[in-house]
């Protein structure tokens, strides 16, 4: 269980991203747990709307939890970000 006083949930809400745009133009990956119990997978939804970027994909996952720690976790990950640097490296 985490514990958070007023002060840090007052600054997280000053914060939020969820009320303006995003403005992050290169391409952007979210990836999501739908058994995340620490962020509910809709949030990734509504960051994709805010985005600014052309390029935004939402990969969302069926197994797993919200640190994205086991194996198959890292892999994905890993196999994300060398997609990205590919295609950043084509864009250039």
């Amino acid at each position: 269980m985490y514990t958070a006083s007023m002060d840090f949930l007052r600054e997280a809400e000053n914060q939020c991203i969820l009320q303006n745009p995003v403005l992050i133009t290169c391409p952007v990956r979210l990836i999501h747990d739908l058994k995340d119990e620490d962020v509910p997978w809709h949030i990734s939804m509504q960051v994709a709307e805010r985005v600014l970027s052309p390029d935004v994909d939402i990969i969302v996952r069926c197994h797993g939890e919200h640190h994205m720690a086991e194996k198959d976790d890292i892999k994905l990950i890993v196999h994300t970000i060398d997609d990205l640097i590919d295609k950043l490296t084509t864009m250039v």
